[in-house]
């Protein structure tokens, strides 16, 4: 987590959020992230999270060679990490429980 950059969604411009949503090809935007919420990414620009926007915690990566499971063994290294501190709405029969019926 210490390799991420991260940025409370506050001191972002909505260039810089739309910025975020064109690279990692997110379907949906992050004009509406305010106080309270941020970002983080790598310095490669392949792994984006969002924390407390639309109330969820997201992962996002990009991978353009064919390595997936390098990309995929990252990302669950990161939600080890943040798992270390913080518990998650998880079930074991459902999985991540989300309020959400869009993710």
């Amino acid at each position: 987590l210490q390799s991420l950059t991260w940025v409370a969604a506050n001191d972002l411009s909505p260039l810089d959020k739309e910025l975020l949503v064109e690279h990692f090809e997110c379907a949906q935007g992050f004009q509406e992230a305010r106080d309270g919420q941020a970002f983080a990414f790598d310095s490669e620009g392949k792994t984006l999270i969002t924390l407390h926007v639309r109330n969820q915690l997201q992962l996002h990566t990009l991978e353009t060679s064919e390595d997936l499971i390098k990309r995929w063994a990252s990302l669950m290294q990161i939600e080890e990490e943040i798992g270390k501190n913080h518990t998650y709405a998880f079930s074991s029969r459902f999985g991540y429980l989300t309020a959400s019926p869009l993710l």
